[in-house]
């Protein structure tokens, strides 16, 4: 006598039962490891964003500062005067400019 194996719809059920719970554990192994991938750039991403603001802040403050003090050399001529003076080295007519050079540290 020959011995058959039978194939009984209970071991199609079980067969695709396995198999489907393999491809359940691959597909959620694969998503946990994207997940995970996309959450590790996602707070880098959030980092630099909030280095970024943190940049935007302190440009808007030394625009800021910019602004006034353009406004003060436009409104003050008191200020106009001493900004041209000191940083501009110009003298009023009849004034005599005096330089003076402090030494440098530098030398030894």
């Amino acid at each position: 006598m020959r011995a058959t194996m039978r194939l009984t719809p209970g071991f199609w059920n079980k067969t695709f039962f396995s198999l489907l719970m393999a491809v359940i554990a691959l597909g959620s192994v694969l998503f946990f490891q994207k997940w995970t991938a996309s959450q590790y750039r996602l707070s880098g991403l959030r980092g630099k964003q909030q280095t970024l603001e943190n940049e935007v802040a302190g440009l808007e403050l030394e625009k800021r500062h910019q602004q006034e003090y353009l406004d003060r050399i436009k409104n003050d001529p008191g200020f106009f005067r001493r900004v041209v003076r000191e940083h501009l080295g110009f003298a009023l007519p009849g004034e005599i400019m005096i330089q003076v050079e402090t030494p440098r540290s530098d030398r030894k």
